[in-house]
């Protein structure tokens, strides 16, 4: 079974209106993390009883997103996770 789960944002207009080239911004954060870090997680794969890659992937989304845009981006909070607002969303950014 599928579910469509969505996570809205709540932003400022100037943020909300840069929203994509904020998200190319966090994206290029991503690559450029190396080791330990809240958004990476330490995986093994095993297969045929062999060890076939061993290492830290990103692990992230909206919520993760948010978390950037307030601590590293702007340092302050400009965005927050709400209920599902009664008006359509103004954009829809995807991970």
């Amino acid at each position: 079974m599928y579910h469509d789960q969505f996570t809205y944002i709540d932003c400022p207009d100037e943020v909300g209106a840069n929203i994509r080239a904020l998200q190319g911004e966090f994206d290029d954060f991503l690559r450029n993390l190396e080791g330990n870090h809240p958004f990476r997680q330490y995986h093994e794969v095993i297969e045929n009883g062999q060890v076939t890659f061993r290492g830290y992937v990103n692990v992230f989304g909206a919520e993760q997103f948010i978390d950037w845009m307030n601590v590293v981006k702007f340092k302050r909070e400009v965005a927050k996770v709400i209920p599902k607002p009664v008006e359509p969303a103004a954009d829809t950014i995807y991970f």
